[in-house]
């Protein structure tokens, strides 16, 4: 996981917070949150149009905004790399002026659990 620090530098913070563990804040704080981010979704789409909007943005969340960074979720792991090398910097500025995130962006994938099953932490494949 990649967060943005005071220098400007993505650094990984594997020994951070789980995002899994941060939740959303509840009440007022959470609503403000929602539209702050909403205000960050529109930036984005207004200065790189529907198309990119919609391929590489549509499916980012805010899950929190914890210590100054706005921690984000994405479905698959290829976007959160792409969202790294292609849009981090465009990312965290939006980010940075439009919630309280003074310190940056945190990317991670989102853990889905499919019929049932309890969600599991992203290890080495299987066969």
């Amino acid at each position: 996981m990649l967060e943005q620090i005071e220098t400007g530098d993505f650094v990984d913070v594997a020994s951070g917070p789980s995002v899994a563990k941060l939740g959303l804040a509840k009440g007022a704080a959470a609503a403000a949150e929602k539209e702050s981010w909403d205000r960050v979704r529109r930036r984005l789409r207004a200065e790189l149009g529907e198309d990119v909007f919609s391929s590489w943005f549509a499916r980012v969340e805010i899950c929190a905004v914890v210590e100054g960074v706005a921690h984000l979720t994405v479905p698959t792991r290829f976007l959160k790399s792409w969202l790294e090398a292609h849009y981090a910097e465009r990312l965290r500025a939006h980010c940075m002026a439009e919630l309280d995130a003074p310190h940056g962006v945190s990317l991670s994938v989102r853990q889905v659990a499919r019929d049932g099953a309890e969600p599991r932490a992203e290890g080495p494949a299987q066969r």
